[in-house]
C-alpha cells in the first residue's frame, strides 16, 4: 500500500510542472498510469520513453495486485519496493535532464571535454581574470574574456 501511495504522490507532485504540456483532457488526479505516460512523453523520446512508460505501468500493476494478494511474501514486497524506487529514480533523472542545460560541446570536434582555463593577468593597466574555454580533445581555444578585479569586487558587494 505504501508503494502504491508513493507512486500516486509522485503522479500528483508534477501535474503542474513547467516542463509538462497538458493535453486538452487532463487525467484524473490519482490516475498514476495516465500521468506517468504524460510525463514519459514530455521527458524522453524513443526507447527511453517506452521504457519509462512500461516500468511505471508494471510497478503500478504489481503494487495494486500485491495489495490484495493474501499469499504475498516479504520477498514479493521487497521486489515491489525495488521496482517503486527504480521508477521514482528513473523519472527523477529524466526530470533533472530536462531541467538542466545540455552539456557544452566543442564547436570544432563536438567533444564534451570542454574546460574553462583561466589565469590572473593585466590588461590596459588593470589586474583581473582572463579565461577561455579549451577543448582537452582537440586543443580548440575559444574567445578570451577578461574581467577586472574592480568589477568583481563590485559584484561581491552587491551580493
Amino acid at each position: 500500500i505504501k508503494c502504491r501511495e508513493a507512486l500516486l504522490a509522485f503522479g500528483r507532485e508534477h501535474q503542474e510542472a513547467e516542463w509538462l504540456t497538458l493535453p486538452e483532457v487532463k487525467c484524473k488526479v490519482n490516475d498514476f498510469k495516465g500521468w506517468a505516460k504524460l510525463y514519459a512523453q514530455e521527458l524522453s523520446t524513443g526507447r527511453m520513453r517506452r521504457y519509462l512508460s512500461e516500468i511505471s505501468d508494471k510497478a503500478w500493476d504489481v503494487a495494486v495486485s500485491l495489495q490484495h494478494d493474501y499469499n504475498a511474501t516479504e520477498w514479493d514486497a521487497e521486489m515491489l519496493l525495488d521496482a517503486t524506487a527504480h521508477v521514482l529514480q528513473m523519472y527523477s533523472t529524466a526530470i533533472v535532464k530536462v531541467k538542466r542545460k545540455p552539456p557544452r560541446r566543442c564547436p570544432k570536434c563536438s567533444s564534451y571535454r570542454l574546460v574553462t582555463d583561466g589565469d590572473i593577468t593585466e590588461q590596459d593597466g588593470e589586474q583581473g581574470w582572463l579565461e577561455a574555454e579549451v577543448c582537452s580533445a582537440c586543443g580548440y581555444r575559444g574567445p578570451e574574456s577578461f574581467e577586472p578585479w574592480e568589477k568583481r569586487e563590485d559584484d561581491q558587494e552587491d551580493l
